[in-house]
């Protein structure tokens, strides 16, 4: 039983110079295929990584806009309960200081 390399290259040189070519002629090919898949790719990440960075760097001032309106919400909110629980009378003095220290 012979093994499919011996079968192969035991048959002619011709065989095995014409494999040779095909495999000198394909290796470089394969290089430049790899060498450009890589190019591409890195310059899609790139492209990739510029547009994230434009879109939050555009994002910062409404979402910034969106945090303060609310913490401002928040804060008139809050004093407008705390001057509706002193109208009542439904908080004593000394926790109205702690709360609005705070």
């Amino acid at each position: 039983m012979l093994n499919p390399f011996s079968y192969f290259f035991d048959k002619s040189i011709k065989r095995a110079v014409l494999t040779s070519f095909i495999f000198v002629l394909l290796l470089p090919m394969g290089f430049f295929g790899y060498s450009l898949f890589e190019n591409t790719w890195e310059k899609a990440q790139q492209s990739m990584l510029e547009k994230h960075e434009l879109i939050a760097s555009a994002m910062v001032v409404p979402i910034s806009l969106f945090i303060t309106s609310r913490q401002h919400s928040l804060q008139n909110l809050g004093d407008e309960l705390l001057s509706i629980e002193q109208e009542e009378g439904l908080l004593p003095r000394e926790r109205e200081k702690e709360i609005i220290n705070h």
